[in-house]
């Protein structure tokens, strides 16, 4: 006998319903779960550029991959912590000394080229230190900033005063990232713009029939979404010439024509391109014409390269080079093996080799002793000196 013949009509009857009940959900569920799918396709689309799912996520692992593999080849190198900071100490002295010497060969050559091109070169001195930093450090690379200015008759523009007088979760994108933001961007073009009126008149004496297919250092035809950091995307557009601008510059050039190059400060990273020094220069000053030279990582060796090789090429009258307080120290080997623009490897030389063999000795003194944090000295944070007068205040000029 059958189960069906031992259940009474009762139980057959519930027992029904309950089925029916179950597969008149079934078309209910569908329904939710292809409404559910059809909102995660128009999410997706309104914020990816890409029109299937998959290249997303080729991209997404692609970026994945290199974060990695960058982060690998630093730490594979086994750079100890706080090499920054004992750089612009006592303790690294005569390795600044070095660096300082070779950073002067490259902007001598650097010099040497506009001058040929009768171009006009500006030093815009961006800071990177505020306080409750070292703001020793910034003073020790302003005034070596000052003196190459002085040495090679260079103009100096320091914007120092200028952002000094808000307080750094203003002029950048703290307490996500430490690069300018549209603001700080908004202040340094002020800078700018009152700086370079005395050379209104100035022309170059570049004129080229032919040029490279490149002129900037950026992928060309680049539209894209940008993820750095997940938690500031942002739009990355650059035009056939390789630079990071919507349209290719035309020739002949019909306004002075300013170049600017640098590193992401210049570049604009985690920033819209309508939000980069450049583009604000565009927007405030229509009578010239700005170029985006800026490459993430770049220092002096890569700026005088990339000038000789490509950038002269736009043909710029001015050309004006922004430099941190960090560009010294993009002069270790494993810095220069992260972003040099041609793929060059470098090896230490004999006083950086003894200078971070010494910290990470320290550095393994400290892990045994494993109470301090730091075995570096903590600087004692100076007070503002200069032209801008008081300390900045937190609501000082917002």
């Amino acid at each position: 006998m059958s189960s069906t013949e031992k259940r009474s009509p009762s139980e057959i009857a519930h027992w029904s319903l309950k089925k029916k009940a179950v597969f008149s959900l079934l078309p209910l569920i569908c329904l939710v779960l292809t409404a559910e799918v059809l909102l995660r396709v128009a999410a997706f689309q309104a914020r990816s550029e890409h029109p299937l799912a998959v290249m997303e996520l080729v991209e997404d692992l692609q970026h994945r991959i290199a974060v990695a593999a960058a982060k690998w080849k630093v730490e594979g190198q086994n750079i100890p912590e706080g090499a920054f900071e004992a750089l612009f100490s006592a303790e690294g002295t005569e390795l600044l000394r070095e660096f300082r010497k070779r950073y002067e060969g490259y902007f001598q050559q650097l010099v040497e080229a506009v001058e040929k091109d009768g171009v006009r070169l500006i030093l815009l001195y961006y800071p990177t230190r505020y306080p409750g930093d070292s703001l020793h450090v910034l003073e020790m690379n302003r005034g070596f900033f000052h003196e190459l200015c002085e040495k090679y008759r260079v103009d100096f523009l320091d914007v120092s005063p200028e952002c000094l007088r808000y307080p750094q979760d203003v002029v950048t994108l703290l307490p996500c990232d430490s690069h300018p933001s549209r603001f700080g961007n908004q202040i340094v073009a002020d800078s700018i713009e009152r700086f370079i009126g005395r050379y209104d008149r100035h022309r170059s004496r570049l004129s080229f029939a032919e040029r490279p297919g490149l002129l900037g250092d950026l992928p060309p035809n680049v539209r894209k979404i940008s993820k750095m950091k997940s938690q500031l995307p942002f739009r990355l557009v650059t035009n056939s010439q390789g630079l990071r601008m919507s349209h290719d510059l035309e020739f002949p050039k019909k306004k002075q024509r300013i170049l600017l190059l640098g590193d992401s400060y210049t570049f604009g990273e985690h920033l819209h391109n309508q939000d980069t020094l450049a583009e604000i220069l565009n927007r405030k000053i229509p009578q010239k014409e700005f170029v985006n030279g800026g490459i993430c990582g770049y220092t002096i060796s890569d700026e005088i390269s990339l000038y000789v090789e490509r950038a002269r090429y736009t043909e710029p009258d001015l050309t004006i080079l922004q430099v941190l307080d960090n560009d010294l120290y993009g002069l270790f080997a494993f810095k220069l093996n992260q972003f040099d623009r041609k793929k060059r490897v470098h090896t230490p030389s004999p006083l950086e080799e003894q200078f971070l063999e010494r910290l990470r000795a320290k550095g393994k003194q400290t892990f045994a002793n494993h109470r301090m944090i730091n075995t570096e000295p903590r600087l004692k944070v100076l007070p503002l000196k200069g032209p801008w007068g008081k300390t900045p205040q937190k609501n000082d000029g917002v």
